[in-house]
């Protein structure tokens, strides 16, 4: 006998089974999808034409956003061998107090030999 949802304790809620699809059962601890999730956001740069370019946003503010710009820039740049140059940057306040201050940083990276690194 069923019973309706609104009577079911914790216990007699099961999930669909898997079986039937042939899926299998797939199961990842906590740790795993913490892992799996920090993964997929940790990257914040993309191609942006011959330049980069990076975003944050934080909850301490604007400058706290391009701090994490700057820094997630240089170390993008420095497992190439290369040094960030910054082309542009920009910061967001959000609207009506909805979201986070958030900051755009768009760069170059240059070898570090490059003039306008050096000033030679």
């Amino acid at each position: 006998m069923k019973l309706p949802l609104s009577k079911m304790t914790r216990t007699d809620r099961k999930l669909p089974s898997t079986e039937a699809t042939g899926c299998g059962k797939v199961a990842f601890s906590p740790l795993a999808t913490l892992v799996l999730l920090l993964a997929c956001a940790h990257e914040h740069i993309q191609p942006y034409g011959d330049k980069y370019i990076a975003t944050h946003s934080s909850l301490w503010g604007q400058t706290e956003a391009l701090n994490e710009c700057v820094k997630d820039a240089n170390e993008y740049c420095s497992r190439q061998g290369r040094r960030m140059l910054p082309a542009s940057e920009e910061g967001h306040q959000p609207q009506n107090g909805r979201g986070r201050p958030s900051a755009v940083l768009v760069f170059w990276c240059v070898s570090p030999d490059d003039p306008s690194i050096t000033g030679k």
